[in-house]
């Protein structure tokens, strides 16, 4: 399976592994959500970058269609088209996924799940704290030798 595509017929499954035998893959992706399809022919993609945690590319189709990377699905992806945020998918059962609009479009994933975003705050509060307790017992000590 390529790096990633664009596929223009989708269906439904609750079991991507046993729906696998039945499909052709290359044609109709298998997803968690709505089934349906667009018309005409399979978009283009170009990669305008591909790194850990951030992938953009820019997709050109005639119809809505739906973009499949293949990196693993992760609650923690957000997609969005053109700057604007859309709802991922989960392709096969594994692979990260959103639909695309008709036209050229900047498609963009970015990895930030909400466990990162809190052990960040958490992080920083604890610093803080640490800062304020040792600098009340700085002076608690300069107090105290006076």
């Amino acid at each position: 399976m390529p790096r990633a595509r664009l596929l223009t017929s989708w269906r439904t499954t609750i079991a991507p592994a046993q729906d696998l035998r039945s499909i052709d893959v290359k044609q109709v992706a298998l997803l968690d959500g709505p089934s349906g399809a667009a018309t005409g022919p399979a978009g283009t993609i170009r990669f305008q970058r591909d790194e850990p945690g951030w992938i953009r590319i820019e997709t050109d189709a005639a119809s809505r269609q739906l973009l499949i990377v293949t990196e693993r699905f992760h609650a923690g992806w957000i997609a969005s088209v053109d700057g604007s945020r859309v709802a991922t998918e989960r392709a096969y059962g594994e692979y990260l996924a959103c639909f695309v609009p008709a036209g050229t479009h900047d498609v963009s994933f970015r990895f930030s799940p909400a466990s990162w975003r809190h052990g960040v705050w958490l992080s920083a509060a604890g610093v803080l704290l640490t800062a304020l307790t040792a600098a009340v017992m700085a002076r608690r000590d300069s107090s105290a030798a006076s």
